[in-house]
């Protein structure tokens, strides 16, 4: 009977893991591309377009893929993927609370809860 090595158990969430604090660290130095350039915001890890290119547009962009799994080709490590799109989300939503602290970046609004159609039609009348 084959045993696993302690190394062994869980070995992808602490290869996720690492990997996000590797690219963190990548990140703090400018290491990585810059994802502002000639005034529009873009992903350095992947070449999906985004539906918007501002700052917010990438922010959700980064948190999204590093949360959930999507669809990559067969030649892209899911994992690696996943982590660098989630210490871009890290990175950027510490620059984000830095700029706001210091007053150069507006402060978050808070979203409104979204209301359904039935709700709506309650209102109107």
């Amino acid at each position: 009977m084959d045993q696993l090595s302690g190394s062994d158990v869980g070995s992808d969430d602490e290869h996720h893991d690492t990997k996000t604090q590797q690219v963190l660290r990548r990140l703090h130095v400018s290491q990585y591309v810059s994802y502002f350039a000639k005034g529009v915001y873009r992903c350095p890890f992947c070449t999906r377009r985004l539906g918007g290119t501002d700052f917010n547009c990438l922010v959700t962009h980064a948190e999204n893929i590093g949360n959930t799994f999507h669809k990559v080709g067969t030649t892209v490590n899911p994992y690696s993927f996943r982590a660098k799109h989630k210490a871009l989300g890290m990175n950027l939503r510490n620059f984000q609370r830095v700029e706001i602290a210091a007053g150069r970046m507006p402060p978050l609004k808070p979203k409104v809860p979204k209301r359904s159609n039935k709700w709506r039609q309650s209102q109107m009348g």
